[in-house]
């Protein structure tokens, strides 16, 4: 099989995300698809078989947008882009989802993965949206940075955030304060993504405007949520009608 060289541009930021702290990326990238990166300057050269230089080049376009985005690219999105290319599936970048996102403490918010990058797109095209999968895999984050998104660009007027008031395992007894601060606590996960994405001052003032709202869904019956993005978190925990 030949083992020609292929060259990939990269600017200065792109080519750091490509090489990695101590050079762990590309080293990750050679083992994956024994293939040798050399970096001669402007770029990287990628030296292999044809099949394995595809691939690899692949995944260092998919890190350089990333990068490119402001995102921060660590090992795991480095072994999240491998694990894709070798399952012959591809690497979405943010142009997959077709939306733009707000950046976090870390920069631009960018899918990781083929599903994530639908589920964006899914919830750019449709009305009505269901997100399932195990946790951790960014259901909550994601709804709640493209709501930030809308809300910011003016698309919408209020964000509404509602979840079943139910407790996971051990009875949490009744809780003092008003209703926001007898809610907040199951709503933990959807107000540390907001205030990554938004920042806690932000978040607050939206609230205090009416911006952001929060509610048990016991609440919600026969409200009128117009001109809103609505979110309702943990939704398998709801009762029927």
């Amino acid at each position: 099989m030949a083992r020609d060289s292929e060259f990939v541009p990269l600017n200065d930021a792109e080519l750091r995300a490509v090489i990695g702290p101590n050079s762990r990326h590309v080293a990750l990238i050679e083992d994956a698809f024994k293939v040798l990166v050399e970096a001669p300057g402007g770029g990287v050269s990628v030296n292999g078989g044809t099949r394995d230089r595809s691939d690899a080049r692949h995944v260092i376009e998919d890190l350089a947008k990333r990068a490119a985005l402001g995102a921060e690219v660590t090992e795991a999105d480095v072994r999240a882009a491998l694990g894709q290319a070798r399952g012959g599936k591809g690497t979405p970048g943010m142009a997959a989802a077709g939306v733009s996102l707000p950046g976090g403490k870390r920069g631009a918010i960018v899918p990781k993965t083929k599903a994530q990058a639908a589920y964006l797109d899914m919830l750019g095209r449709c009305e009505l949206s269901f997100g399932v999968g195990p946790a951790g895999t960014g259901k909550t984050f994601l709804a709640a940075a493209y709501g930030a998104s809308l809300l910011r660009r003016g698309q919408v007027d209020r964000l509404v955030i509602t979840r079943p008031a139910v407790e996971a395992g051990e009875k949490l007894g009744f809780l003092p304060g008003d209703l926001n601060e007898k809610v907040d606590p199951y709503l933990a996960p959807i107000w540390e993504a907001l205030n990554d994405i938004l920042g806690a001052e932000d978040v607050q003032r939206r609230r205090d405007k009416g911006e952001i709202e929060a509610a048990p869904i016991a609440f919600m019956r026969g409200r009128t949520l117009s001109h809103a993005f609505v979110i309702v978190d943990e939704a398998q925990n709801t009762s029927r009608l």
